[in-house]
């Protein structure tokens, strides 16, 4: 992302992420997640308090059902836009 958009974004696969889950969800404006890592028990509960401008789902075709918890972890997330 960086040298194609020149935007610096973090990945969830670092130590830090693991150790310090609160702190690195709040920390960084731009990070790059899974689904699963998103909505994994100890990240989920942090992320659905953050406030977001904007989410993109990549693969977003994969939450058609709103019967899944893929759609409904995405749905409860905070934010004003998603694309």
């Amino acid at each position: 992302m960086t040298s194609k958009f020149n935007i610096k974004f973090v990945t969830t696969d670092g130590k830090y992420c693991q150790e310090e889950k609160k702190k690195f969800w709040k920390r960084n404006d731009l990070v790059i997640a899974s689904l699963n890592m998103a909505k994994s028990k100890g990240n989920s509960q942090i992320i659905t308090r953050i406030d977001y401008d904007m989410v993109i789902i990549d693969e977003a075709h994969h939450l058609k059902n709103r019967n899944t918890l893929n759609w409904k972890f995405v749905n409860s997330l905070k934010k004003k836009f998603i694309l």
